[in-house]
């Protein structure tokens, strides 16, 4: 019993760890802006929508080298004009984003978990 305790609960730490796509895309995101503030020595204006800052933006927002304001402001809704003033998005509308701007990446995280033990 225990060493099923312990194969269940590694399991579920392993697929827990590999559920935060807001945190990776804001990790993928720091890369790519510490290049472009190495270059350009300007601030960067993020836009993080609700369902990334849910699912672990916030818990990675800690590093204070890199020169960026982030906003998290509710229902900018669907107007491409609500986003003129940030030069990156971390947001889950993927037609929005290709229409304001360059896809750096698309990060995907699990949609459901089911067990079925029939």
């Amino acid at each position: 019993l225990i060493i099923i305790t312990i194969c269940v609960t590694i399991f579920m730490i392993t697929i827990s760890a590999h559920n935060y796509p807001g945190g990776f895309a804001f990790m993928k995101l720091q890369e790519n802006m510490k290049l472009i503030n190495d270059q350009q020595n300007q601030t960067q204006y993020l836009h993080i929508d609700n369902s990334a800052c849910q699912s672990g933006v916030t818990h990675f927002c800690e590093f204070k080298n890199l020169n960026y304001k982030i906003s998290k402001i509710e229902k900018l809704g669907k107007d491409i004009n609500n986003y003129q003033n940030f030069t990156h998005l971390i947001i889950d509308d993927l037609e929005l984003v290709q229409n304001w701007g360059k896809v750096i990446d698309i990060i995907k995280g699990y949609k459901s978990f089911k067990v079925n033990l029939t």
